[in-house]
């Protein structure tokens, strides 16, 4: 990404590195740029899963865990009155 910034498109980045990328960058950013999507889903209410969500942002993207329990709290707090 910070080349990307810095150079302003894949086209403008230094022909050594445009030298590592795909044969097929054009499908890839098509793909990026229009990715297939679907109208057949279906969205069921639940209770979300915290100790998941707790797992997720602190063990793979390293948020802090006092913080990410402080907002689990006050969410389990403010949800209470709906869960009863």
């Amino acid at each position: 990404m910070k080349l990307l910034r810095q150079h302003g498109s894949l086209e403008g980045l230094p022909s050594e590195t445009r030298a590592k990328l795909p044969e097929n960058l054009d499908e890839v950013r098509g793909y990026f740029l229009s990715p297939p999507t679907t109208d057949v889903y279906e969205v069921l209410p639940q209770r979300p899963d915290l100790e998941a969500a707790r797992r997720f942002l602190v063990e793979e993207r390293d948020f802090t865990a006092k913080r990410v329990e402080e907002v689990l709290e006050r969410y389990r707090r403010s949800m209470s009155l709906l869960w009863r």
